[in-house]
């Protein structure tokens, strides 16, 4: 029986892991790539949240302040930025759990 061919240095090769078939590399590629763009895309969505947030405190900052000006500016604000956001941010969290569902293909 041979040696398993090493091509780590001094050692033997790094295990590919968990259902990764060591086989097929482009699999093996492609799923990381899946991952990788699903992980960005949510924290794409978390920076989306957090925009939404400041937009949301300066709104209702700008209503406590009861300024006629300062309403106006919380109306536009709530009606072109946080309901926009929040309408994106839904369909970027469709679109997230869509990529979730993508079947992923086994070398067997």
């Amino acid at each position: 029986m041979a040696a398993p061919e090493s091509t780590a240095p001094g050692g033997l090769s790094p295990s590919p892991g968990p259902g990764v078939t060591p086989g097929n590399p482009a699999l093996d590629v492609a799923a990381r790539e899946h991952e990788r763009l699903v992980d960005s895309f949510r924290i794409h969505i978390l920076h989306l949240e957090r925009i939404m947030d400041v937009v949301e405190v300066s709104v209702l900052a700008l209503f406590h302040q009861h300024a006629d000006q300062d309403v106006e500016v919380a109306r536009v604000l709530r009606a072109y930025a946080s309901n926009k956001l929040c309408l994106e941010i839904e369909a970027a969290n469709k679109l997230l759990k869509s990529l979730k569902r993508v079947p992923r293909e086994s070398g067997s």
